[in-house]
């Protein structure tokens, strides 16, 4: 049986034969010039696809090369002559340098997040402390710590539970500047300072 229109589609069939084949060395299958030229055109760029076509009914081969940003693309005529590059390098020059750019912001965002999460660490740590203000002491006892600084300043208040009983120490600075430390019970009673 003669098929006319088979002579036809055998370079199409041929053509999905060779895109579809995940081949590792897609340069197998190719005319000795073809390969030749695809081996010079794409010097160290892998190829990602060959596909064969016609045009202007002759077979042609279009061969894409992986690279940063967009690939080349080369089309190779069945005797191995480039028939077409296409190749961004302005594009791909531009879109290496935004991916510096982000890299960089991202290192600055890091290192300014890093500076901000430590300042609010400071500053929480700032509040937690165990340090008691003299509003802060109950009634009894404050009347007791005022009573036994005699008018000197009370700093450096801080209380210590134990079962029951809290005691209330602090610091008084005298005028003269010399400081003591004192303590109360809760019931305002004068404590041992330890």
């Amino acid at each position: 049986m003669n098929c006319p229109i088979l002579p036809l589609f055998l370079p199409l069939i041929t053509a999905a034969m060779i895109a579809a084949e995940p081949a590792t060395q897609p340069l197998l299958n190719l005319p000795e010039g073809v390969r030749t030229t695809a081996q010079r055109e794409a010097g160290a760029l892998p190829i990602a696809a060959i596909e064969l076509a016609v045009s202007d009914g002759k077979q042609i081969y279009r061969l894409r090369l992986a690279q940063d940003g967009l690939d080349k693309h080369l089309v190779i005529s069945q005797d191995g002559d480039v028939l077409k590059v296409t190749d961004y390098p302005g594009i791909n020059s531009a879109l290496a340098d935004s991916q510096k750019a982000l890299d960089a912001t991202e290192t600055a965002t890091k290192e300014t997040w890093a500076a901000t999460k430590e300042s609010v660490a400071k500053t929480m740590a700032s509040f937690s402390s165990t340090e008691l203000t003299l509003n802060q002491v109950p009634l009894v006892a404050r009347v007791a710590l005022g009573n036994a600084a005699a008018g000197d300043r009370l700093t450096d208040i801080h209380a210590t539970t134990t079962g029951q009983d809290t005691t209330y120490k602090a610091i008084v600075t005298r005028t003269d500047g010399t400081k003591r430390p004192i303590a109360v019970h809760d019931d305002g009673t004068v404590a041992d300072v330890r």
